[in-house]
Order: C-alpha cells, then sequence, then structure tokens
C-alpha cells in the first residue's frame, strides 16, 4: 500500500478575539453666537416722478400699433354718426407720374397718356364733415387713409381735353379714350397754384345722380367748385354737360 496518501496533519481551532469598544468622539460644534436682531429704515418720501420727454418713444410699438388700431372707426361707426357721402368710387392720389424722356421727345411712339382699370383704384369712399375717408371695401373695420376737403376745389375734367396729371380710367379699344360711363372729377389744392391732389372717377352707369352729390358735398365743405362743361362726342355720351 506504498501507493496510499498519508493523512492531513492536524491543526488547532481558529479563535477570533472579539473587537475592542471604544466610545465615539463628542463633535467639536461650538454654539452660535448670539446677535441682535435686524431692523431695516423705512424709505425716506420723495416727489413724484415727472417725464422730460415722449413716454411713447420708448414703448413697444406692438402695443402702440394696437392701440392705433382699436381707435380707428369702420363705415358702420360713421353710418351710426351721419354721413354726408359714401359711395365706391376710383381715387388716384397726386395724378399720374411725370412723363420720361421719350413719352415728351417721341409722342408719336410713345403715347402721353397713362392707362388704369377702374378695378385698380376702386375704393369705398365716405365723406363727413369735410373729411373724406377713403376704405378698401365697405366692410372694413378702419380706413386705408383720410384726407380733408376744406383746401380743394373740384371739377369735372373734360373727356376730350383730359389733364396733363390725371389717369385714362378703362380706356377703349382703338380710340384709347376712357369710357364714356366714367367721369374724372379732379380735386386741387387752391393754396398751390392748383396743384392736383386727388382724382376721383365715378361710375354713372347704375347711378347717375351720384357724380351730383359728390359734387354738392365737396362745395359744401371747400372753397369752391368748377365744372368743366363736357360736350358729348361720340366716345363721351355718359359725360356731363353743365
Amino acid at each position: 500500500m506504498k501507493d496510499l496518501a498519508a493523512p492531513a496533519p492536524k491543526v488547532e481551532t481558529v479563535k477570533v478575539e472579539p473587537a475592542s469598544h471604544t466610545e465615539a468622539s463628542e463633535p467639536l460644534v461650538e454654539p452660535a453666537l448670539a446677535v441682535e436682531p435686524a431692523y431695516a429704515e423705512p424709505a425716506k418720501c420723495v416727489e413724484r416722478a415727472e417725464t422730460v420727454d415722449d413716454p411713447r418713444k420708448f414703448a413697444p410699438a406692438n402695443a402702440l400699433n394696437a392701440m392705433k388700431e382699436k381707435s380707428k372707426i369702420g363705415v358702420e361707426t360713421l353710418r351710426q354718426q351721419g354721413v354726408d357721402f359714401e359711395g365706391r368710387a376710383g381715387i388716384c392720389r397726386g395724378g399720374a407720374p411725370k412723363k420720361n424722356f421719350f413719352k415728351v421727345v417721341m409722342p408719336l411712339f410713345f403715347d402721353q397718356r397713362d392707362y388704369i382699370t377702374f378695378s385698380e383704384i376702386a375704393r369705398y369712399l365716405v365723406i363727413q364733415g369735410g373729411c373724406c375717408f377713403v376704405f378698401l371695401e365697405s366692410t372694413d373695420p378702419s380706413p386705408l387713409y383720410a384726407f380733408s376737403l376744406h383746401e380743394l376745389t373740384a371739377e369735372i375734367e373734360n373727356l376730350d381735353k383730359p389733364d396733363k396729371a390725371s389717369f385714362t380710367v378703362n380706356p377703349i379699344s382703338n380710340t384709347n379714350k376712357q369710357h364714356p360711363s366714367l367721369v374724372n372729377v379732379l380735386l386741387r389744392n387752391y393754396g398751390k397754384e392748383k396743384e392736383l391732389e386727388y382724382q376721383i372717377v365715378l361710375d354713372t352707369e347704375k347711378d347717375k345722380g351720384i357724380v351730383k352729390r359728390f359734387l354738392d358735398v365737396v362745395q359744401r365743405n371747400s372753397a369752391a367748385v368748377v365744372e368743366a362743361t363736357v360736350q358729348p362726342t361720340s366716345s363721351s355720351k355718359g359725360a356731363i354737360k353743365k
């Protein structure tokens, strides 16, 4: 039995001694020192602040514009207050642009007149108290702009001899003359050498009395109204004759 392993030697039992008990050290925190109670002095009275410039200068533009929009009035509001005239009409501000070099030097090749369609300049006019409010439509909540009639004179344009500064509206083919149902009322500023301020285009096809009503209102609110004599021709059957 020489190949058998020798038995393991005997060993002593392991003994574990308990850890020695130590007392926890006390925290070294000093107590807070007593302090005096907080005391705030009341603010001193000062004089009322006053603005020295425009308070709207640095105000938000969107807020100012919103207030401005709310302050505008629409057609219905003007009607409730009473209007002198209202109706659809074409309007051009300041007349036609100045003629360019080619229109002046070569009129045979370049037409001297400026043409425009009625639909391009069609607006809704309301006159109240000597002020003309210009709306895009009768249902708009506010006007596009407004102008005073007090310094303006009015005259009906002779379609056969049109003003150099006016537009020809809805020209007829072959003749290039304005459609006879459209009447131009020229509003001039008598204080500026009768400079053309506005060209009002009134359609008499469905409303024959619109021109007279408009002129009557302008006459009551401006210095004078001058009606040009318009002789009816083959191209101006709807023109007005004084």
